[in-house]
């Protein structure tokens, strides 16, 4: 995105508060945030109902007849992690998704840390969506996707 580190920074921390993903630490220095709280965050119940209606028919698909998305995920943990890095006169900003199940951890199932595509998708583009708000009204440029030719970090 158009802008320093830390009006970055400031963006994307305000951006995660106001999508009801707390910020558990983070700091400029560190070049990370990351949110956390209890999924559906930061999709709506209805959003998360989209998402079970189109992933639970996939899953059952390939996996046995127990396992599927409830309608009520509360019991999983929902991190999302920006990571910024100065570039230029830019700043590049990569977000992580990923969904945790503490209840089945203690029972000593190992569950995968990858949320549903469908879940990832639409809260990567609410996430996106609300920066680019947040960026117009500070006077800042929309943030940008990645060239193909361009390098990653």
């Amino acid at each position: 995105m158009a802008a320093d580190i830390a009006t970055a920074f400031n963006a994307v921390r305000m951006t995660f508060i106001e999508l009801n993903l707390p910020v558990q630490t983070g700091s400029i220095e560190s070049r990370e945030i990351v949110a956390e709280n209890n999924a559906p965050a930061p999709l709506t119940k209805e959003e998360w109902l989209e998402v079970v209606k189109i992933e639970n028919p996939r899953t059952r698909e390939i996996l046995p007849w127990y396992m599927y998305l409830p309608d009520n995920p509360q019991r999983y943990i929902v991190t999302v992690k920006a990571i910024l890095r100065p570039l230029q006169d830019e700043t590049f900003v990569q977000l992580e998704y990923t969904l945790d199940a503490p209840e089945l951890r203690r029972l000593g199932a190992v569950p995968s840390q990858y949320g549903p595509p469908t879940a990832v998708k639409m809260a990567m583009e609410k996430i996106w969506s609300t920066l680019t708000s947040r960026l117009k009204a500070m006077n800042v440029g929309a943030p940008r996707r990645r060239n193909a030719d361009e390098e990653t970090f």
